[in-house]
């Protein structure tokens, strides 16, 4: 970000605490039906509730809530599971690859890899999602709504559906547990449906302009970067043709360090050819076996991982574990340098099919907010199902808890005492979970 920015933002970070610390301490806010939840400004109305209770009056999200809970169950082992998985190798990532404590918070430009305004409208769009599902079942359970609004954080933020808390710790387990369940599941459907018009409609009328790999990111101070920008398209290396990730993959292994080797590259509409001498790459990995092989410094994608990969992530797989190796590059994109699409890499496709009559700008803005809108209510959606206070699926566990303990204790004191603790305790393991991921890594810089 441009330095000159920088007080600019914290300029107006600082007179928004201000304000609204101002506003609040002279009661102008609650005169105007506001409140304030930390930094953030909730806007109340009544205006819409009505529309929320006719929403509800429909017999389907009986069946829907039911389904939510079975999928909020679900992708709460799967995300455990997950954790758990990601905590073992932690400390085999180096140090260098290791996410930074940034990388948990997923709000745009905060989180380094969520753009700024892609960011923005999909995390409006996906807590609107949220909290109106919510709301929608809250008034199918016949609770009441008492207001609704805008969230703001100097930006609007999202919305929000505030029920009757009271009536709802009160009506049944399997009716609470719907209304739990139902945002994070309405965000993974809306996920789901974003993510096949992004997939079908729009990937699949991309075309490569020509085969290769394309240059996702360059390592500092490695050969390759005085000679390829991310963006480039690479044809060939060492007289070797590019076709796919694995030529290169192969290409280079048979390389060895100090090695010249020649290299053709696609870039900004036209072709340049350069050579370059290879590094020894046991001098960036310190991996003994790597003594002697070359090394050329770039993370890279084939060309074809838009029009195959994104467009049919699945049917394009051959096994399972190329099914699995598809969905991680689906979702990982922004992690590759490869979302939002910008110029140069989408200089190296052309669009055809229905969407041709678009600008080509124009056509790469709208795949962006589809994917864009997909990976925030996924990310939204599965991190709200994780089983701890106050996520949505701690709620859920929590009651799930309670009915399993209710067989083997029966007073009902003691119960609540034993589901509060478990609950604690599973929270504070998912806690140390998501940090491990940070600290783990970072174990080797203190010599542990």
């Amino acid at each position: 970000m441009d330095s000159v920015w920088i007080p600019v933002i914290i300029s107006i970070v600082i007179a928004w605490f201000v304000l609204i610390y101002v506003l609040n301490r002279k009661k102008i806010l609650e005169k105007y039906h506001m409140s304030l939840s930390g930094p953030i400004l909730l806007v109340h109305t009544v205006k819409g509730r009505k529309t929320i209770e006719k929403i509800a009056n429909k017999k389907i999200w009986k069946y829907f809530g039911n389904f939510a809970i079975a999928l909020c169950v679900a992708v709460m082992i799967f995300m455990v599971a997950l954790l758990c998985w990601s905590a073992a190798i932690a400390t085999q990532i180096p140090a260098k690859a290791a996410p930074s404590p940034r990388m948990l918070i997923g709000l745009p430009v905060i989180n380094p890899i969520i753009p700024l305004w892609y960011g923005l409208l999909g995390l409006i769009i996906a807590m609107v999602v949220h909290e109106f599902s919510h709301g929608i079942f809250a008034a199918f359970a016949k609770i009441k709504i008492k207001s609704l609004g805008v969230l703001f954080l100097i930006l609007p933020l999202g919305a929000f559906v505030e029920p009757d808390e009271d009536e709802l710790k009160n009506i049944k387990k399997i009716k609470r547990s719907r209304v739990y369940a139902a945002g994070p599941a309405m965000n993974m459907v809306v996920a789901l449906i974003c993510a096949m018009i992004f997939s079908w409609s729009f990937m699949g009328s991309v075309t490569p302009l020509h085969d290769g790999i394309i240059v996702t990111s360059v390592e500092s101070g490695s050969p390759a970067e005085e000679i390829v920008s991310p963006g480039a398209l690479i044809t060939s290396f060492n007289d070797i043709e590019m076709k796919n990730r694995e030529d290169f993959s192969n290409a280079i292994k048979l390389t060895k360090a100090n090695q010249k080797v020649n290299i053709t590259i696609y870039y900004n509409e036209k072709f340049t050819s350069a050579n370059v001498t290879l590094g020894n790459r046991y001098d960036y990995t310190k991996n003994e076996e790597d003594n002697g092989t070359g090394y050329f410094g770039i993370n890279y994608d084939g060309a074809d991982v838009l029009p195959n990969v994104l467009s049919r992530p699945f049917s394009s797989a051959g096994s399972f574990k190329e099914v699995l190796g598809n969905s991680i590059t689906y979702i990982a994109l922004p992690l590759f340098g490869l979302s939002p699409f910008h110029s140069p890499i989408t200089d190296a496709y052309t669009v055809h099919g229905f969407w041709s009559f678009l600008p080509a700008d124009a056509f790469w803005i709208l795949a962006n907010i589809f994917y864009w809108v997909f990976w925030i209510n996924l990310m939204l959606g599965l991190s709200n199902a994780l089983p701890a206070v106050p996520f949505d699926g701690g709620y859920i566990f929590k009651d799930g808890a309670d009915t399993v303990l209710h067989r083997f204790i029966r007073d009902e004191k003691k119960r609540k005492k034993r589901v509060d603790a478990l609950c604690y305790t599973v929270a504070l393991f998912i806690l140390f979970l998501i940090l491990w991921q940070i600290i783990g890594p970072r174990l080797s810089l203190i010599g542990l």
